[in-house]
């Protein structure tokens, strides 16, 4: 008997080891030792705003930003021009994806960071989606390890991106 394990739900991680991280949104994407701070949308992230790199406390999230060894997480974050339109491309290191049904939220772009603040959350797509649609905010492989988040959007500069994702056990 084989079982193929792409085409479960789940996709090909065996449990759910949960992990939480904050990028600037420039070109660096440097990582960020912080909670997520939305004003505007401060819904999306689900009341799941960590106080700490202690999983007990934010949600059984992991701070990636906050230990050691963080690199071992992204493997790609870059720049590319979709449609008219540049976004912040991330891909997570192998055995790690983006799961909406284990996390809080997946992929938050928070925009105009020293206004409004203004959160919005980036839609899934299917796991091996290739990218937005043209003049999206955004899209993530829901099972998958890919986003692309856009460094403008309604007139308002990419601040900072929030992400949660899972690794395997």
């Amino acid at each position: 008997m084989v079982i193929d394990s792409i085409a479960s739900p789940s996709g090909a991680l065996s449990g759910c080891v949960k992990y939480y991280m904050k990028l600037t949104g420039d070109t660096a994407g440097t990582c960020f030792s912080a909670a997520p701070a939305c004003s505007v949308n401060s819904g999306l992230i689900g009341g799941n705003t960590p106080a700490s790199s202690n999983p007990a406390t934010n949600g059984g999230c992991t701070w990636v930003c906050a230990t050691a060894g963080q690199p071992k997480f992204r493997s790609i974050f870059t720049s590319v021009t979709l449609g008219g339109v540049v976004y912040r491309k991330i891909v997570l290191a192998s055995g790690c994806q983006f799961s909406s049904s284990d996390t809080t939220y997946a992929v938050v772009g928070n925009y105009d960071f020293g206004g409004t603040r203004t959160c919005r959350g980036i839609p899934g797509g299917g796991s091996s989606a290739t990218g937005p649609s043209s003049g999206a905010v955004g899209i993530f492989q829901d099972g998958g390890n890919t986003a692309w988040v856009a460094a403008s959007f309604a007139s308002q500069t990419l601040g900072y991106i929030y992400l949660e994702f899972c690794c395997g056990a």
